[in-house]
């Protein structure tokens, strides 16, 4: 969870020859200060800067869900099943598919973290502790 280090955004991925697949939970160890999660895919044949996420190109449906399945079994041989930090695997659930709701969710969440920021900009908390906690007000 890069929050903790360099205030990336806390992320998963997988890459093959061909194609990078993220996706961004954007959390803590203990599921806070959140991010807007969301998935993206690029091809690195075609875009080997990585320019332009491909994940919602209907084309690419069938390559998403092998890609998904790929970093599932992964996930499962290098034993990180979720349960050293629950409450990022929860986010990783919960966005999983990436359906409407879901995406809803992630643009509440986008408001809400730009709102947090603000505010800590506000304050003159340049640096937030953002790898602790839930909340910070």
């Amino acid at each position: 969870m890069h929050m903790a280090h360099h205030d990336n955004p806390a992320h998963i991925g997988l890459r093959t020859k061909t194609h990078k697949l993220i996706f961004y939970y954007g959390c803590n160890y203990d599921g806070g200060y959140r991010t807007p999660p969301g998935w993206e895919l690029y091809d690195l044949i075609n875009d080997p800067a990585e320019t332009v996420n491909i994940y919602d190109d209907p084309e690419n449906k069938d390559l998403v869900a092998d890609l998904k399945a790929q970093l599932a079994d992964l996930r499962q041989k290098i034993g990180d099943d979720g349960t050293h930090y629950p409450a990022c695997e929860k986010i990783l659930k919960e966005f999983w598919e990436y359906d409407e709701p879901a995406r809803s969710n992630a643009i509440q969440i986008s408001h809400d973290f730009l709102d947090r920021r603000l505010g800590e900009l506000d304050r003159g908390d340049r640096s937030p502790k953002t790898y602790v906690g839930t909340d910070h007000q």
